[in-house]
Parts: structure tokens; sequence; C-alpha cells
């Protein structure tokens, strides 16, 4: 082992202790300064009261002191006693003594860990270089350097620490005397604690006692002159409800209350024929906006009616004017009208069981709907009546544009199917509507003159 490394602990070791020595320092500072001379100390007066203040800069220890001091002295007056005074002051004075105290062997006791610090390292080093080589000794006589080093500084370090610690207790013993001089001589003999002092203090209070009893009896007066103002009204208020309760008893009032539990028998069994009327009110409501939309969706059925025979008329007349004829075009024409027969057999069938259903709901009003069923048949009858007699299709003579209209005619009766669909789905929803029905006569009246046109 070098010289370096032995500097290198040593500068480890002497730091660590001076570091808890300066600590120890600051701590023997505060306890010597614990308490301040007796001229920065005086009497003052609160609330009758004399307390303790100081006029100039203080520890932060001797102000917990005066603290503690002064809430003494206003909570015991007359019966003030030094000794409490003495140990408020030394509990605070001898836990900070305590605490340095302590402080002081810290730098003694790192001093013993860098001595064994020290041996252990030198004979590890002899051994690792050889313990009869000369580097092996001269690594153990560094060790050694370092273990007499740590101890010699940690022992001045303390005994340093230890004789500043004996000044400042010294000292702090000394202004705590001073300080009790001073509570003995200047606090106490204002403190008075004979008989007279203990008498005054006693008229003292039973002054204020009186002062506050006198108000409250005062409160209480008017509390009582305000009762008694209200007392009136409260007899008045008593007697007229005397003399109601004497009336309903005199008209039989009895007899009115079991009226009145008769009458609430007879509505608590009217409630379940309520709720019942409540529920078809609520399908009489549903029925109405049903019924519209089936109204609607005729409407567009008879339009499509209306404007598929126009198209049916068109052609007729197209062909008409064509005076070739093609047996293949004709048979393809006569299978769509074959087609649009079954299409027209479907409607109708739909068009009965519309009208079972809304037989079924409309029972009250079966002529209404009879009559309303009777011109949808009529109307879908005429405007689908194309039979082999009076067809223009016996007349073709010429097919140059069939395949079109034969097309468009295809686009149709998808639509037709497709309206057919929900028209069965929006009759299945009608229910019990009166109102609804009468309010599709204006329809009903258009459809029989359209049947009569």
């Amino acid at each position: 082992m070098d010289i370096s490394v032995t500097i290198i602990i040593i500068s480890v070791v002497v730091w660590i202790q001076l570091i808890f020595f300066l600590k120890t320092a600051v701590g023997i500072r505060t306890l010597k300064n614990i308490y301040p001379s007796i001229g920065s100390l005086g009497i003052s007066n609160e609330f009758g009261t004399q307390i303790i203040s100081v006029h100039s800069k203080i520890s932060k220890e001797f102000g917990a002191i005066i603290h503690a001091t002064n809430t003494y002295l206003k909570e015991n007056q007359g019966t003030v006693d030094f000794y409490v005074i003495q140990n408020l002051s030394e509990r605070i004075s001898t836990s900070k003594e305590s605490e340095v105290t302590s402080e002081i062997p810290i730098p003694l006791y790192v001093g013993l860990m860098g001595t064994f610090v020290g041996v252990a390292v030198g004979l590890f080093s002899m051994n690792f270089l050889g313990i009869f080589s000369e580097d092996g000794i001269h690594s153990f006589l560094w060790g050694v350097v370092i273990a007499l080093v740590s101890s010699f500084l940690g022992l001045l370090l303390s005994t340093v620490a230890n004789y500043r610690l004996t000044s400042a207790v010294r000292h702090r013993d000394r202004k705590k005397n001073h300080y009790y001089t001073f509570v003995q001589t200047k606090l106490l003999p204002g403190m008075g604690s004979n008989i007279v002092d203990a008498l005054g203090r006693l008229k003292g209070t039973l002054d204020n006692f009186n002062t506050v009893f006198s108000d409250n009896i005062g409160n209480i007066n008017n509390i009582v002159v305000s009762l008694a103002a209200n007392m009136q009204t409260i007899a008045e208020g008593m007697g007229t409800q005397k003399q109601i309760l004497s009336e309903l008893y005199g008209s039989k009032f009895q007899d009115l209350i079991k009226v009145n539990t008769e009458t609430f028998n007879r509505v608590e069994k009217i409630l379940p024929e309520m709720d019942d009327f409540i529920r078809k009110q609520k399908d009489l409501n549903e029925l109405m906006a049903n019924s519209t939309q089936f109204v609607t969706s005729m409407h567009k059925l008879l339009d499509r009616v209306s404007t598929f025979e126009n198209s049916v008329n068109v052609l007729g007349e197209t062909i008409n004017e064509s005076q070739l004829l093609g047996s293949r075009q004709l048979n393809l024409v006569q299978r769509h009208l074959d087609d649009l027969d079954k299409k027209q057999s479907l409607i109708e069938n739909y068009t009965n069981q519309s009208n079972e259903m809304v037989e079924e709901y409309l029972k009250a009003n079966v002529k209404h709907v009879r009559s309303l069923v009777d011109n949808f048949e009529t109307a879908i009858k005429n405007a689908f009546e194309i039979t082999n007699n009076d067809s223009p299709f016996q007349k073709l003579t010429k097919l140059d544009t069939i395949s079109e209209e034969i097309k468009r005619l295809n686009e149709t009766l998808d639509s037709y199917t497709k309206k057919e669909e929900s028209l069965i789905n929006v009759v299945s929803n009608i229910s019990n509507d009166v109102k609804s029905i009468r309010s599709e006569t204006i329809f009903t009246d258009d459809v029989d003159n359209d049947a009569e046109g």
C-alpha cells in the first residue's frame, strides 16, 4: 500500500470527524446562548396580568421558555409558583444539553473505526505483498499510521468539544441564574397572593358575573313579554279549533267519514276499468296512425294502376299503328298478360284478406268499412278489366317497338309486387279506429266517382 492510498483513507476519516465536530460546535454555541442578558428582559401588563417581555433578539429555545411561562402566568393569577416557572425553563434547557452531550463522542467513535480500518488494510497488504518482505512491512506501517491518526484526531476533537461544552454549560448556568433572579425580584413581587388581592379578584369576578347575569335576566324578560303577547293569539286559535271540532261532531262527522270511505272503495274498483280504457285509447291512437299509412298506400296503388292502364292504352294504339304481326312476339305478350292476370288475382286476394282484418278490428263500423272495401275492389277490377273480347292486343298488326314496351311492363309489375307486400304489412297493423274510417269517407267518394267514370 503506497502513501496515496493512506492519504485518501486518512482524508475520508478526518472529513467525517470534522463534520460531526462542527455540528456539535453549533449545538454548543446554541446551548451557551439560550438565556439572554438581564437587560433584554422586562415586565409588561396584559389584561391585568403581569408577563415577561423581551426587548432584543433571543434564541428559539428561550422563546419557547417565555411562551410557556407567560401562558402559565395568565392561567394562574394569584397562585404563581416559582418552582413551576423554574421547571418550565429547566426542561427545555436540559433537553438541549442532552442533545449536545450525545454528539460529543461521535468523532472519537469515528477515529476508532478508522483505527480498525488502518490495521485491517495494513495486515491485508502485508499478507498480499509478503509477511517478511520490505514492501509488506511498509504497507503494514502505513496502516498503523492510518489507525494512529484516526484515533488521535478523534480523541482531540472529542476533548475539545467536551471542554467547549463545559464552558458553555457554565455560561448558560450563569445566565440562567440571572434569569431566575429576575423572575424572583421583578416578576413575582407584582404577582401578590395575599388575602387582599384574593378578595379583589373575587370582587372582580362577582362584578363580571353580575353584569352577565343582569344581561341574561333582561333577555329572559323580553322573551317572556313576547310570549305573553302571543298567548292571546294562541288562545284564540285553540278556541277556534275547539269550535270547528264541535261543529264537525255535531254534523255527523262519522257519517261523512263513512261516505268518503265508500267513495274511495268505489274509485278503487273502477281503477282496473280505467286502466283498460287507457290501454284501448292507446290502441285507438295506434290505429289512427296505421290507418293513415294504409290510405296513403292505397292512393299510391291506385295511381300506379291508372298509370299502368294509360301505358297499356298507349301501347295498344302504338301496336294498332304497326302493321307487322309476329307469332313469336304475340306469344310473348300473351305470356306477360297471363302473368298480369296472376298479379291481379294476388292483389284481389290480398285485398280480400285486408278486408277481413279490417272487419275484425272495426265491427262497430262494419257499414263504412264494407263500403270502403267494395269501392276499392270495384276500382281495382275496373283498372285491370282486360278481356280477350275488347283487348287491343287482338288487333296487333305490327310489333316494331314491342321489346322496349315489354321491358317497361316488367318493371311496372315488379313495382306492383313490392307495393303489394307493403300493403300487406300496413293492413296487418290496423286496429279499432272509428274516427280514422270516417276521415277516409271523402276518399271513398272519390273512388266511387272514378269507378262510375
